[in-house]
């Protein structure tokens, strides 16, 4: 049933970092190569887990397997810094709103440039 509700979602080829808001308020955040199917993934592992649906996702631009690890672990540390970690999880955070997730996910998607790259 899943498939419906993210059939809008890229199937596969498209490697990106996401944020997704479960209905108690907490965000995951990862990367993945098929967004649809993580997706439903995700769906089937929320609701087990925690009892919840999804909220709503968002899934950043094809940005390709290396550029998209570097963009993870990014994401994940600027996530710790302003948001407190779910229980022993590494990608689910709580006090972080959606949109502010979101806004993250997609700077951690712009490339890399070469001040950055040597900083």
């Amino acid at each position: 049933k899943g498939g419906a509700r993210f059939g809008h979602l890229p199937l596969r080829s498209y490697t990106c970092i996401y944020v997704a808001e479960l209905r108690n308020g907490a965000v995951k955040v990862g990367r993945t190569s098929q967004p649809s199917v993580r997706m439903d993934n995700l769906l089937v592992s929320v609701r087990t887990t925690y009892g919840c649906e999804l909220a709503r996702v968002h899934v950043g631009p094809d940005i390709g397997l290396q550029n998209a690890k570097r963009a993870e672990r990014r994401l994940i540390e600027r996530m710790r810094r302003i948001g407190g970690k779910v229980g022993n999880t590494a990608e689910y955070f709580q006090c972080i709103p959606f949109g502010v997730a979101v806004n993250l996910v997609n700077q951690m998607s712009k490339p890399i440039n070469a001040t950055e790259q040597a900083t």
